[in-house]
Order: C-alpha cells, then structure tokens, then sequence
C-alpha cells in the first residue's frame, strides 16, 4: 500500500519539481525569428560578347561592324575594325582597270597581270554606288612600285576567279601568306601553290607574315588584318582589320592579339596605308594603290532592334512599385505604329508578362521608350531578375538583348537618404556590377548601424535571442502552489485504489 501510495504521490510531485528547476535553466532560449530582409541575391551583368582592348573607343558603328580608335600622347592613333562575317557583314576585294593580261607570267604560270591605281577616294565613290551600306575602304596587298600600271606581287581572288597569281614568288621564302574569305568565315594559311588552288575560298587576298621585314625595326604605316573565332565554334567569323600611320610590325600585330586575333597577316603599309569610312577620313595618303579591302555593314532585316538604354540601379522605399523604362532603336527599314507593333516585357520574378504599345509612329533610325511599374516591395533588401523583351511587329517576334534589373529597397529609417544613395550610384557607374553591389550594401551598413544598431542592412537574421527574466522566488512558489492539487488528487487515486 505504501508503495503504491509512493509511486501517485511522491513520484508525480518529483517529475513536477524537476520540471520547474528545468525551466529556469532553459529561461534564456533561442526562438526562431522571421529576418526582417531578404537575403541579397548575386547579381553580376554578364560581360558583353566583343571584348575590346583597355583606351579603345568606339567611333562608328553599324550592322555587324565597328570602329574603334586608341589615342597617344606622342604618336597617331590606331584604327582598328571589327567585321562579324557571321552577321552578314562583308568584305570586297576591289582593284584597278587591268591594262594588260600577261597569261603565263604569274608566279604558278598563271597571270600576272598590269592594272591601274586609283585613288582610295574612287574606290569610295564606287563602292557608295554599289552599295548605301559602305562602311570603311582601306588599302589592301604590296605591289610593284617602280612601274606603272604595276602588278601586286601575291595572289588576288575575286568572286571564285583567280585575278592574278603575283610575281613574288621568290621573294620573302615561308613567310607568305594567304587570307581565304568565305561570306560568313575566314582563315589565314601558309601561301603555295597547292593552297592557292585548292582553296574553295571565292575571295583571296595575299600578304606576309609578321617576323617578314618590311622595315621591322621602324615605327612606320601599318596595315595588318587578323582573324578570330569569338563564339570558340571553330569558324572564325571575325575579321579584324588595323591601320596606323606609326607602328612596329610586333606591335601592329599586338593590337589585333588583344582583340582577340588567333592569326595575323601584314598588308602593305609605309604611304600606302590609309583609311576612309562613312564617318571620314582617318589616314588621308595621296599614294594611289592598285588594291583595296572594301568593308560593308549587314543589310538590315525588315524589322530590327537595338537595346540603347537599360534601366539602371533602382533606389526604392517600402511599398513603392519598381520601375522599368527602356530605350529602343528602330534599327530595321520599316516603321512601328501603335497598330503594328507593342513591345513583350517578360519580367521574370519582379512581376507579370506585360506588352506596352508603342505610342508615336517610330521611323527607321528613330527610339522609343517604353516605361512601366513591376512588383511592389514592402521589406528592405535588394532585389534582381533577369528580363527578356522582344518586339511584337504584326504578331511576329523579334527578340532583343536581355537586361539584368537591380533595385534596392531602403530601410525606412534612410527612406530620407535615398537621393544621396543615388548619386554614390552614379558616382560607382563605371565599376563593375558586383563592385557596386558591394558599395551599396556597405553604404546601407553603415548608416543603418549610425541610426539603428540592431539592425544589420542587407544580412539575414536567421535566429534571434530571447531573454525572460525568472527571479528564483518566482521559481519556488509556482511548484509550492501546485501542491495542495497535487496531494489531492493524489489522496483521491489512493481511496480508489483501497476501495477496489
């Protein structure tokens, strides 16, 4: 009997007891805690395709083409054009009046033919009649001086035709070379006659190699061409063409390895080089020359587009909607009318597919803007999503770049400061997405902790510590005013178990 008065009891009073010894122990405890800021998400831009070279400027452009222009203190700039074979964009190997065949005197047996030497400047007007879309002409392979009509010493292919073969053949021995044109791809190989003739190259262009002294050691007119495979599918569909008034031959062919050139061929140079584009002259020579590259932009298709502004970094407050505008070129040869065209918006995480029509009657050449609001964020952090759009032009799509969208929700306490955040954005532009994300989250940081130190901006608060203060009194007197149920109930359980 007294045992089992001891096991409903004293047992039960013993388990309660510890119970509340137990919590004073655990008073301080962890609870989870909802962060109060989302977590920030990496937003690195990718880099854009065509890498160019530090101090190279862009000066003109056009479909599949480029320009671009490095200045020195103490010498002429350099020139340098980036021709997309893969774009549509083309090269035309031009030449002067043949004034005599001369059959059976090339190098191979073959012609060798005297041809006249124009200007650089008829070439332009000739190829200004052809074609609207002439982007730069400039001058072209080595050739005879002394005579004239001259003839080029190495070999010239037009449009499947072997024009000349050259005289040169015992000159410059292993260091010849071969520019082989397809519309869409080049290469560069060793000239023989074996690769001359089983080449199914329509266009052909000779020159020399970079070690061949063409007065090496001197800082003189350089002409070089260069081609590289960009997007590594084992075509190279980049030409890339130089042209100085100062150069060495190894820094001529420098240049073109920093954009990219996998291999190099020199053309002439010294007087003969020059350089006449669309945007003007820049190497002027009054040396006429019976050889020219001729370079054209891609024939733009009925409806293109052209990215020219994407949104930047937006500074928002708690409950403010984002917003997203974007600048259009109309880079096609048809005009947007708002019953024609609307641009697709698909915003990814920051909101709803939209389409926005266009409002005027955009031209060819002219930009539209398109603005809207996405999401709304009521929590401070800083949001991303990727965004792709595409013109809609009578129910076809023609889709354009992809931008990366950046916003950064402020804190309430620094809703005030938003403007000052603005301008260190603007100040940070020329970083790199990550450095000023960087800068961002250390600006918020900072003034976050100057005004409320117990808030960490742009990190998460993935637990939090909550402190309950137990005086030890409190401790002893809740179990000791449970004790009258307890012994009741105990005494009850002991005359049910007697009686039965």
């Amino acid at each position: 009997m007294k045992k089992a008065l001891y096991r409903i009891i004293y047992l039960p009073l013993l388990a309660f007891l510890l119970a509340a010894f137990g919590s004073i122990q655990t008073a301080q405890a962890q609870t989870d805690a909802p962060t109060p800021i989302p977590t920030p998400i990496p937003s690195p831009i990718p880099p854009p395709l065509t890498h160019i070279p530090p101090d190279f400027r862009l000066i003109d452009a056009a479909l599949g083409v480029q320009i671009y222009r490095k200045d020195y203190a103490n010498g002429n700039p350099d020139f340098v054009q980036v021709i997309d074979l893969s774009q549509g964009a083309r090269v035309e190997l031009l030449y002067g009046n043949i004034t005599e065949e001369r059959p059976e005197k090339g190098s191979y047996g073959g012609a060798d033919p005297r041809m006249t030497s124009p200007a650089l400047q008829t070439f332009w007007q000739g190829m200004l009649n052809e074609d609207q879309d002439a982007f730069c002409v400039t001058n072209g392979t080595f050739f005879y001086m002394p005579e004239y009509p001259t003839r080029l010493a190495f070999p010239l292919k037009v449009n499947g035709k072997i024009i000349t073969e050259g005289w040169g053949i015992d000159t410059y021995i292993n260091q010849k070379l071969i520019l082989e044109l397809w519309p869409d791809r080049g290469a560069i190989r060793n000239l023989y006659q074996t690769t001359l003739y089983s080449s199914d190259a329509p266009n052909i262009l000779g020159g020399l190699t970079e070690q061949a002294n063409k007065r090496a050691k001197f800082a003189v007119g350089r002409t070089f061409v260069g081609l590289d495979d960009r997007d590594k599918d084992g075509k190279q569909e980049m030409l890339l063409v130089l042209n100085t008034q100062t150069a060495l031959q190894s820094g001529a062919a420098a240049v073109l390895r920093d954009f990219g050139a996998d291999r190099v061929m020199m053309l002439d140079g010294g007087g003969s080089t020059q350089l006449l584009c669309k945007s003007g002259w820049h190497i002027r020579s009054d040396r006429p020359i019976p050889q020219a590259l001729a370079v054209f932009a891609a024939e733009p298709p009925p409806v293109s587009v052209q990215l020219v502004k994407e949104p930047g970094w937006s500074v928002l407050v708690p409950g403010e909607a984002f917003p997203i505008e974007l600048e259009i070129r109309n880079t096609g040869v048809v005009s947007w009318t708002e019953q024609t065209t609307q641009l697709e918006l698909h915003p990814g995480t920051l909101g709803m597919n939209r389409w926005l029509p266009v409002e005027d009657t955009i031209l060819p050449g002219e930009r539209a803007v398109f603005t809207d609001t996405l999401s709304t964020f009521h929590e401070p952090g800083l949001y991303t999503s990727p965004i792709d759009w595409q013109i809609i032009y009578e129910d076809k799509a023609y889709p354009g770049q992809s931008i990366q969208a950046i916003g950064i929700v402020l804190p309430e306490e620094l809703a005030a400061r938003r403007g000052e955040l603005e301008l260190k954005i603007q100040g940070w532009k020329d970083l790199p997405p990550q450095q000023i994300q960087d800068q961002v989250e250390a600006w918020i940081e900072e003034h976050s902790v100057k005004e409320l130190p117990t808030i960490e901006a742009l990190e998460p608060a993935p637990t939090r510590t909550v402190e309950v203060e137990i005086r030890p009194l409190d401790a002893i007197l809740i179990p000791l005013l449970m004790l009258p149920i307890v012994l009741i109930m105990g005494f009850i359980l002991s005359r049910r178990n007697a009686g039965g």
